[in-house]
């Protein structure tokens, strides 16, 4: 991983503090820069019953958006079925019988109503997020 002249200046400033506390050169051997949180969600959903128990969680990790998720889907029976990362949409639809989920771009939310028109009737969007 590379890290900028800023933060390597940075880290370094530290070196001096780490040694006054004790702790020596060798004893140094990782250094983890990290960012900010990358939003991730996941679906989930009770399979021939997710028209009553599904949810769409979104968190700060994979793990937390998957735990989340199956926390509120309401069903000790509940599953993940997808996830969904940035730069994702993801849309769930609900119509007479069953859901429909997918992924689809910002601008076009039609193809998986238009499947859920295929297979049963009522179809509406029931939730659509994008992943920035």
């Amino acid at each position: 991983m590379a890290v900028s002249g800023n933060t390597f200046t940075a880290l370094m400033s530290l070196v001096p503090m780490l040694l006054l506390f004790g702790c020596t050169k060798g004893e140094i051997s990782t250094v983890i820069v990290t960012g900010p949180p990358v939003p991730s969600a996941a679906l989930a959903v009770v399979p021939q019953q997710g028209r009553k128990y599904w949810a769409l969680a979104i968190a700060e990790s994979p793990s937390d958006a998957r735990r989340q998720a199956l926390a509120n889907c309401g069903n000790s029976s509940c599953m993940v079925v997808e996830e969904f990362a940035v730069g994702e949409c993801a849309i769930v639809v609900q119509g007479h019988t069953q859901v429909f989920w997918g992924k689809e771009p910002e601008d076009e939310k039609g193809e998986v109503l238009n499947y859920c028109n295929l297979q049963t009737r009522n179809c509406q969007i029931a939730k659509y997020e994008c992943l920035k």
